[in-house]
């Protein structure tokens, strides 16, 4: 979008290695058959995968299992005082996202996530102009959902000692029942803070990560 050209190179070998110790240190249980699911499924949709990093600018992946049950995953992912703040719930504040509702499509599926390797979203010209976008215009399959963001949002952090979106919030291809969910790393309480809001909620420092999945 700036005119701009970018050399983007993925390793899925090295990538892998990478992905599997990440979960090891988080005492997720991966399938007997992770590793061979991703290769299968890198070399299915490569043509498509290229395409997508081309057309968007997606410059890393993210190596996902299957994660069909939320508070489990949330309990592994907590970071700094690890609790999660979710507004419009019986409880508004909680520390395990468990006892909520929340519905993404297709987590219980392995997957390849492409994803923008970048702090906040005005870090980069193709996540900045999604900055006041309202919930029912947000593309739910082309969004990553609050699973895969949890992962992400380790990730980032493991190697960078930053977490994602300390200046803005984001919504997630997630719902709690007709809401949308929505996040922010909270700097004050060291947190992350998970929200649901009306599709029609709009404010200037909430956008979308765009993604592209892949099974």
């Amino acid at each position: 979008p700036d005119g701009k050209k970018e050399a983007i190179i993925i390793d899925i070998e090295e990538k892998l290695q990478e992905f599997i110790s990440f979960y090891q240190s988080r005492n997720v249980n991966l399938p007997p058959n992770f590793e061979d699911t991703i290769r299968d499924i890198w070399n299915r949709n490569q043509g498509d995968i290229e395409k997508a990093i081309k057309e968007n600018g997606f410059n890393d992946i993210l190596l996902i299992p299957p994660t069909p049950n939320i508070g489990e995953l949330s309990e592994k992912m907590k970071m700094e005082n690890g609790y999660y703040d979710f507004i419009n719930s019986p409880n508004s504040t909680v520390d395990t996202l468990k006892n909520i509702p929340l519905t993404s499509q297709n987590v219980d599926k392995p997957r390849i996530v492409l994803v923008h390797n970048t702090q906040n979203l005005e870090d980069r010209p193709e996540l900045a102009k999604t900055l006041n976008t309202k919930g029912e215009d947000v593309k739910l399959d082309q969004t990553l959902p609050l699973e895969d963001y949890l992962i992400f949002s380790n990730k980032y952090y493991e190697k960078n000692k930053k977490h994602l979106d300390e200046a803005n919030y984001i919504w997630l291809a997630t719902k709690s029942g007709a809401r949308l969910v929505l996040s922010v790393w909270d700097l004050d309480d060291r947190r992350l803070s998970v929200e649901a809001d009306d599709l029609g909620y709009q404010v200037s420092l909430l956008g979308v990560r765009p993604s592209r999945c892949f099974y």
